[in-house]
């Protein structure tokens, strides 16, 4: 059982990343729930509290599910991305899970709420889809944008400034560029890894193809007409083949 669940993983990991940001990013919805029910926070973080924790597993579940099924099913279907630009449902998603996380840090009070990693980790998404200088922009928007969520939400910063947490302020802001630069690094080597495992795929099955050739037609030492239709009949049959030509050299 141990085995099947590593495989599963390590197939889950390759082939669908951004599914994996989306289960790992429970862990930040059970750190909130847990900060919540243990009532460590001050109660101006803590007013909505069961509101804000249905809603961010509602919130986790359903990209969750979207990263699972609906996208895959999408590619299956037909539907065209670009190899060179980000999935534009993707992107999609991944705005509207940084604009919600915004959304539950201002009604938790703002400075001191338990979703804060919920809301940052937000970035995982769009920030992996794109290149390291837009994965910048996305950790300055949103590090302003957070920074005026808290301004428009309870105490605004007087909670960082005059609790003296300005080192707490400016590390969170440290700790937005570093997960987003950290998975737009892993963005990056995950789509180099496609391009290779695509090359490679491609040249295996070429390899295969002419192995299939050496096998089937050289051993029969046939005239030139019958070796280029044995030819053509083994190409064709591997069905991997638009289309095709035979060069023939005249010595």
């Amino acid at each position: 059982m141990r085995a099947l669940i590593r495989a599963w993983w390590q197939r889950l990991a390759i082939g669908n990343p951004i599914a994996v940001f989306y289960l790992l990013r429970f862990t930040t919805w059970a750190l909130a729930v847990s900060v919540y029910f243990a009532g460590v926070a001050p109660d101006a973080n803590l007013e909505f509290g069961s509101g804000l924790v249905l809603y961010t597993f509602f919130h986790l579940s359903l990209g969750t599910f979207y990263a699972f099924v609906v996208h895959p099913k999408l590619r299956r279907a037909g539907a065209r991305f670009s190899r060179s630009a980000p999935p534009l449902d993707m992107m999609a998603l991944g705005i509207l899970d940084v604009l919600g996380g915004l959304v539950v840090v201002y009604l938790s009070g703002g400075w001191g709420s338990p979703f804060w990693h919920f809301a940052v980790t937000s970035v995982m998404v769009p920030c992996f889809l794109v290149r390291f200088g837009w994965a910048i922009l996305v950790a300055l928007g949103y590090g302003g944008l957070w920074a005026g969520t808290l301004m428009l939400s309870g105490d605004g910063l007087d909670g960082a400034w005059l609790g003296d947490q300005r080192h707490i302020f400016y590390g969170f802001i440290t700790t937005i560029f570093l997960v987003s630069v950290t998975v737009s690094y892993l963005g990056r080597v995950f789509r180099a890894l496609v391009v290779e495992r695509i090359r490679v795929g491609s040249a295996l099955d070429d390899l295969e193809t002419l192995f299939d050739v050496t096998r089937n037609v050289i051993p029969a030492s046939p005239g030139v007409e019958q070796l280029v239709q044995q030819v053509a009949q083994t190409i064709r049959g591997r069905e991997r083949y638009a289309a095709f030509a035979i060069y023939l050299r005249v010595p």
